[in-house]
């Protein structure tokens, strides 16, 4: 009896596996919206100008890249010329530096940004008044809005916290910065 049922029970499961496949509704899965990797990649810069007894001139472009929806990360480099008239003679230095971020779309366009800056610049040593170059860190977060101009185009305004707020960093909190930027293609 075992050696007709085994062979038998062994049968009728394979037709039912078989089976399965022949009856089985076919759905086509949505094949994903193929990205291409340069429209994910971004620009953006930002300018500050200010003249007068403190003379301070910015400029910090940066190239984000989109991780998945709604998170985004980036490289940046700065550049600014600071001249301090209320000193005799005047201070003044050229400070240099670099930032990378990571970035989230909240809602619609609100934004949440958490960044991490080095500056390098000219400082006077406090014991000898000698001028010594100083690198110090910056560990920003805060939020931010954005504003789109057409398909690719957009403006952001933050208002940033610096968590190392210490007298060696050039920016006292908050932190208001302005960008403009876009996408590279796409």
């Amino acid at each position: 009896m075992n050696r007709v049922f085994l062979p038998l029970l062994f049968t009728i499961f394979t037709l039912l596996l078989i089976s399965k496949e022949n009856f089985a509704q076919f759905i086509p899965k949505e094949k994903p919206q193929e990205v291409a990797s340069m429209s994910r990649f971004y620009w953006e810069s930002s300018f500050g100008l200010q003249i007068g007894g403190i003379t301070n001139v910015e400029i910090s472009p940066a190239l984000g890249y989109t991780l998945v929806k709604n998170f985004s990360a980036g490289v940046g480099i700065s550049y600014i010329f600071y001249q301090n008239n209320y000193y005799v003679p005047a201070y003044r230095t050229n400070i240099f530096g670099g930032s990378t971020y990571l970035r989230y779309q909240i809602i619609d366009r609100f934004l949440i940004q958490g960044e991490v800056q080095l500056l390098n610049y000219d400082s006077f040593d406090d014991f000898t008044g000698e001028k010594i170059r100083k690198t110090v860190p910056g560990y920003l977060l805060g939020v931010g809005y954005r504003q789109w101009f057409s398909d690719k185009m957009f403006g952001d305004i933050f208002l940033l916290w610096n968590f190392n707020d210490v007298n060696d960093y050039p920016y006292n909190n908050p932190i208001l910065r302005i960008t403009f930027g876009g996408f590279i293609k796409g």
